[in-house]
């Protein structure tokens, strides 16, 4: 009798932080809060800001590979600022929400 063979090595688990950035734009505090503890789940780093103008700061101190951005924002459409992102390098990955 031949004894089974092992299967493949399982994959090592990612650590925290492994897959990149994410910026959640989103007016409300419930859906940044939701999204963040979600995302930090599935091993993102996940930042938050409330609105365009704090967006736009932290994408400039610490750019992310991904914005969850919301279409409308209070200060400035979600549109506007999504353009104003494209033109930034590293380009980041944008999702809009509404």
């Amino acid at each position: 009798m031949s004894s089974p063979r092992p299967g493949p090595p399982a994959a090592p688990e990612e650590p925290p932080g492994r897959r990149g950035t994410i910026l959640i734009v989103d007016g409300d505090a419930a859906v940044r809060r939701v999204l963040r503890l979600v995302l930090e789940g599935e091993g993102w780093r996940a930042i938050t800001a409330p609105d365009a103008r704090r967006a736009l700061a932290l994408v400039d101190d610490d750019p992310p590979d991904v914005v969850l951005l919301e279409v409308a924002l209070a200060d400035q459409p979600g549109t506007e600022v999504a353009a104003a992102l494209a033109q930034r390098q590293p380009r980041p990955r944008i999702v809009l929400m509404s």
